[in-house]
């Protein structure tokens, strides 16, 4: 079990240089989003669900959206958006149709 936190602790450790190295966010809103990736890597976890797709994120958000401010549910998302791009996972969380010439819309990944 020690060698899970280790690995998980190194994923995140990537995850954050990624968000420091891109400047999506202020640094200061950093610890912010790594904790909600980690929230929604122990809800995953004990809802007992594979992997981190759609179903498994709209999941979390609406059971974020029964004790957080819509804020902060959309800071959680926002957060697990930038952490499935980091892992190239983006298909994961698309919401929207892509235009017409086959592109996903900008934002929206």
């Amino acid at each position: 079990m020690q060698s899970l936190h280790k690995n998980e602790n190194l994923l995140f450790k990537d995850f954050q240089d990624f968000l420091v190295r891109s400047q999506q966010l202020s640094e200061n809103r950093i610890p912010f989003y790594l904790r909600w990736v980690s929230h929604f890597h122990e809800f995953c976890s004990r809802q007992h669900m594979d992997g981190m797709g759609k179903e498994a994120i709209a999941s979390y958000l609406q059971d974020l959206a029964k004790d957080h401010e819509d804020w902060r549910v959309q800071q959680a998302k926002e957060a697990v958006r930038l952490y499935l791009y980091f892992k190239g996972l983006p298909e994961a969380i698309r919401t929207e149709q892509p235009h017409a010439n086959g592109k996903a819309p900008p934002g929206n990944l």
